[in-house]
């Protein structure tokens, strides 16, 4: 999806022990992809490939977003 195809067959990247050893410089290499694209773009890249991702919000997002509105109740006391 971003391009990275060659990062298994890394050293730094062939196992998981090695992936936790080289986070920082793993979560670079995909940072650097992901500024290619818009979040939409690559969300919808993402679930076409079925890889589970999901846009990270802000609170405003989060509470205009029709799902969190369906959430609220009201109640009239009298």
């Amino acid at each position: 999806v971003l391009g990275l195809n060659d990062l298994p067959n890394k050293e730094e990247f062939k196992n998981n022990q090695n992936r936790v050893i080289n986070r920082e410089y793993l979560a670079s290499l995909i940072a650097e992809q992901t500024k290619r694209f818009q979040s939409k773009e690559i969300l919808d890249v993402l679930q076409r490939e079925h890889v589970p991702a999901g846009k990270i919000m802000d609170l405003k997002e989060v509470f205009d977003s029709a799902r969190a509105k369906a959430l609220i109740r009201e109640e009239l006391i009298d």
